[in-house]
C-alpha cells in the first residue's frame, strides 16, 4: 500500500535558476522528439522503425522525466544526468531523421546531410553508456554511496568520454556498423587514423563498470532500510523489466520494435517516482516476481540463441518457422528452472520464508551449541530467518535482548511455555511494510514457541543461580552466627571456667575453703555452657526430631502449646506413619512450617481447636494446619513468618499456600520427597 507522501522541501533561492535551466532542457528535448515525430509523420521516416521509435521513447521518457527532476530537485544531479541520456536520444534521432531525408529519402532536400549523420554516428553514445553505469551508481541520491565506489565511479565517466570520442572520431570504415548502403559512399568528416583503438578499449571496460555499478545497486539495497531501500527496489524491479523486455524484443524470430521502445520507459520512470516521491509502495514481492521471470526470460533466450547455432550449422539457415519451434522447445526446456528460481530469489529476499522448518531447525542446532548468551541468539536468527531489521524479547525481571534497529510499528508474539506466558517476542516489519505476510507470521509463531523454550531454560538457569548465590549467603550467614556464638558466647566462658579450675587447683592445698568455692562457680559457668551448647545445636536441628520422629516432635510441639483453652490434635496419614525415616531436609521443613503456622493461629486466630494433619500426595508429603478461628485481621502483621513458610517450601521445590476466611485459616505446605 503506499504511504502518506510529504510536501517535498522548498527550492533553495539560489537553486532556482538551476531548476528553470533543467526544465528548459526538459522542454528542448521534448521539442526534438516531438520534431522526429512530425517529420516522421511528413514521410521522412528512417530506415529502421525500431530506432525512431525506441529515440522517440528514450528521449520522452529520460529528457522529460529529467527535467521534472531537475526542476523540483535541482541539487541532485541524477536529474542532469538522465537529461542528458534524453538529450542524448533526441538529438541522435532527430539526426538520424535529418540524414535519412537529406541523403536517402529525398537527397538534397536538406543540407548537411553528411554532418547529420555523423552526429547521429555517436551523440547516442552517451545515452546508452551513462544508464548502466554513473545512472545506477550515483541513484539515488546523485553522490557515490561511499569512497569504495569511487573508482567505479571515475571508471565509467571515463568510459562513456572514450567511447563517445571513439565513435565520433573512427572512420566508418573501420567501425564494426558501417553506413548502409543506401546512403551512399559517404565519408566521415571527422576521422582520425587509428582512433579504433578507443573503441576497442572501452568495450571491457563499459562492461566492468557496468557490472560493478550494477553490483553496487544490489549490495546498497541488501543493506539499505527504510526510504532507501524503496528507493532501490523500484529501480531494481524497473532495471529487471528492461532485461525480459530487450531479451524478448531482440530475440524473438521476428524484431518487434515496440518491445525495444517499451524498454526505454521502466528505468527513467522509476527514478523520477523514486526521487520524487517519499512514501512508496513496497515492491518486495514485485521484485521477487520480476527477478524469477527476469532469470526464467535469459534462460530460454540463452537455450533459443544454443538451438538455433546447432540447427544452423546441421541445417543452414533456418526460416521463422523453424525459429519459432526452436523459441518453443527453449521455452518448454527451461520450465524445470522455475521453481528452482523462485525459491533461490526468496531465499535471497525473504529468507527462510518459504522453509520455516530449515530455520526452526537451524535456530535448535544454534541453541544446542550455545553456552551463553542465548537470548541474543535467539533474536538474531528472527532477524535473520524473516529479513527483519529488528527483533526483542521482553521477560518479567530482566532487560530487554535486541538486535537490530526498531522501525516505528511493531508486531508482538507471546511467549508461551506450558501454559504460561514467559515473556514477548517483538519485531519490526520491513521498511514501508505494515505487517507481516500469513507465510512470515507462520514462521515466526514457530520459531516463537523456540524462542519460548529458550526464554524459560534461561529463567530456570538465572533461577538456579539466584538460589545458589542465596544457599551460599545463608551458608556463610549461619558460619557467622556460629563463629558469633562459639567465640563469643562461648569461647569466654570455658576459658574463665579453665582459669577458675586452675586458680582452685592452686588453693585446694593452702585455702581448701577459697578452692572449693572456685569449683562451685566453674561448675556452674560450663552448665551455662552446655546450656548453650545445647541452643546452638536446637537452632541447627529441632532436637526432638532425631529422638521422637516427625510425628513425635510435633506431638512434643503440640503440648507446649496446650493451656485447656484451645483443642490441638495431630492427624497422621498411616503411609506417613510408616516410613521408616523422612529426609532430614524435608522433616525440618514439615516442623518448622507447622510451628510457625501453630503459632500464628493460637497467638492471632482466637480459634477453639487446632490441627495439624501430615499425608502423602504424588511422592509430596503434605503438612496441613487448620483452625476454626477468626482468620487473619486485615493489617495483621504476619508477613515474616508467612514469608518464612514460603521460603522452606521453595527451598525443596515445594509449595506453601494460605487461605484464611471467617471460618478460619488453613496453611498447607507440600513437601517433594524425591532429590531431597
Amino acid at each position: 500500500m503506499p504511504t502518506s507522501s510529504p510536501p517535498s522541501p522548498p527550492i533553495p533561492r539560489g537553486s532556482v535558476a538551476a531548476s528553470r535551466a533543467g526544465a528548459a532542457l526538459g522542454l528542448l528535448c521534448v521539442g526534438l522528439v516531438l520534431v522526429v515525430v512530425v517529420a516522421a509523420v511528413a514521410g521522412h521516416t528512417p530506415l529502421v522503425a525500431g530506432d525512431l521509435a525506441r529515440g522517440v521513447v528514450a528521449g520522452l521518457a529520460f529528457g522529460g522525466l529529467g527535467g521534472i527532476v531537475a526542476l523540483r530537485r535541482p541539487d541532485l544531479s541524477l536529474g542532469w544526468l538522465m537529461l542528458v541520456v534524453g538529450l542524448s536520444n533526441a538529438v541522435a534521432t532527430a539526426a538520424d531523421v535529418w540524414a535519412t531525408a537529406a541523403l536517402v529519402s529525398d537527397p538534397g532536400s536538406l543540407p548537411g546531410g553528411t554532418w547529420a549523420y555523423w552526429i547521429a554516428g555517436w551523440s547516442w553514445a552517451p545515452g546508452y553508456l551513462l544508464v548502466p553505469t554513473l545512472l545506477l551508481l550515483l541513484f539515488p541520491t546523485g553522490r557515490v554511496p561511499s569512497p569504495r565506489w569511487r573508482p567505479a565511479a571515475w571508471l565509467s565517466g571515463v568510459t562513456v568520454v572514450v567511447a563517445t570520442a571513439g565513435w565520433a572520431l573512427t572512420p566508418y570504415d573501420a567501425q564494426d556498423f558501417p553506413p548502409d548502403p543506401a546512403y551512399g559512399a559517404i565519408t566521415s568528416p571527422v576521422e582520425v587514423a587509428g582512433a579504433e583503438v578507443l573503441l576497442a578499449a572501452s568495450l571491457p571496460a563499459f562492461l566492468l563498470s557496468a557490472l560493478v555499478c550494477l553490483a553496487s545497486l544490489v549490495v546498497r539495497w541488501r543493506r539499505a532500510r527504510g526510504a532507501e531501500r524503496a528507493q532501490l527496489v523500484w529501480v531494481l524491479v524497473a532495471a529487471a523489466t528492461v532485461l525480459v523486455l530487450l531479451g524478448v524484443g531482440l530475440s524473438l524470430p521476428t524484431y518487434v520494435p515496440g518491445l525495444v521502445a517499451a524498454a526505454m520507459l521502466p528505468l527513467p520512470a522509476a527514478m523520477a517516482v523514486a526521487v520524487l516521491r517519499r512514501g512508496l509502495w513496497q515492491l518486495d514481492l514485485l521484485l521477487s516476481r520480476t527477478l524469477v521471470y527476469a532469470g526464467l526470460t535469459m534462460a530460454i533466450l540463452a537455450g533459443y540463441a544454443a538451438l538455433v547455432a546447432a540447427a544452423g550449422v546441421a541445417l543452414g539457415d533456418l526460416d521463422e518457422g523453424q525459429r519459432l519451434v526452436a523459441l518453443v522447445a527453449a521455452a518448454v526446456a527451461a520450465q524445470p528452472l522455475h521453481g528452482r528460481l523462485q525459491r533461490g530469489v526468496n531465499r535471497m529476499m525473504f529468507a527462510d520464508r518459504d522453509e520455516p522448518w530449515a530455520a526452526v531447525d537451524r535456530l535448535a542446532e544454534t541453541l544446542e551449541a550455545a553456552t551463553h548468551d542465548v537470548l541474543p541468539t535467539v533474536v538474531e536468527t528472527v532477524t535473520r530467518a524473516l529479513r527483519l531489521p529488528w527483533a526483542a524479547i521482553d521477560a518479567p525481571g530482566r532487560a530487554r535482548v535486541q538486535h537490530g534497529s526498531p522501525g516505528g510499528r511493531q508486531i508482538a508474539v507471546p511467549l508461551v511455555h506450558q501454559g504460561r506466558e514467559v515473556g514477548t517476542l517483538r519485531v519490526s516489519p520491513r521498511a514501508g511494510e505494515t505487517g507481516l505476510g500469513a507465510r512470515e507470521r507462520e514462521l515466526l509463531d514457530r520459531l516463537a514457541r523456540q524462542a519460548a523454550t529458550a526464554t524459560h531454560a534461561v529463567a530456570l538457569q538465572e533461577d538456579l543461580q539466584h538460589s545458589r548465590e542465596r544457599l551460599v549467603l545463608a551458608r556463610e550467614e549461619e558460619r557467622r552466627r556460629l563463629r558469633h556464638d562459639l567465640h563469643d558466647d562461648l569461647g569466654p566462658a570455658l576459658s574463665a571456667a579453665a582459669m577458675k579450675l586452675e586458680a582452685a587447683g592452686d588453693l585446694v592445698d593452702t585455702d581448701p575453703v577459697r578452692a572449693r568455692a572456685m569449683l562451685s562457680r566453674a561448675g556452674e559457668a560450663l552448665r551455662v555452657s552446655v546450656s548453650d551448647v545445647r541452643r546452638i545445636v536446637d537452632d541447627l536441628r529441632p532436637p526432638s526430631l532425631d529422638g521422637l520422629g516427625l510425628t513425635g516432635a510435633l506431638r512434643q510441639l503440640l503440648d507446649q502449646f496446650e493451656d485447656g483453652t484451645v483443642v490441638l490434635g495431630l492427624r497422621v496419614d498411616p503411609q506417613v506413619d510408616g516410613l521408616a525415616g523422612l529426609p532430614a531436609a524435608v522433616d525440618v521443613a514439615a516442623y518448622r512450617i507447622a510451628a510457625e503456622a501453630v503459632t500464628n493461629a493460637v497467638r492471632h486466630g482466637r480459634p477453639s481447636a487446632v490441627t495439624v494433619g501430615l499425608s502423602m500426595e504424588e511422592r509430596h508429603l503434605v503438612v496441613e494446619v487448620c483452625d476454626d478461628g477468626t482468620g487473619l485481621a486485615d493489617g495483621l502483621d504476619v508477613g515474616v513468618g508467612l514469608e518464612s513458610m514460603h521460603e522452606r517450601a521453595a527451598e525443596l521445590g515445594g509449595t506453601c499456600t494460605l487461605a484464611s476466611g471467617a471460618r478460619g485459616t488453613r496453611v498447607t505446605a507440600r513437601l517433594p520427597m524425591e532429590g531431597s
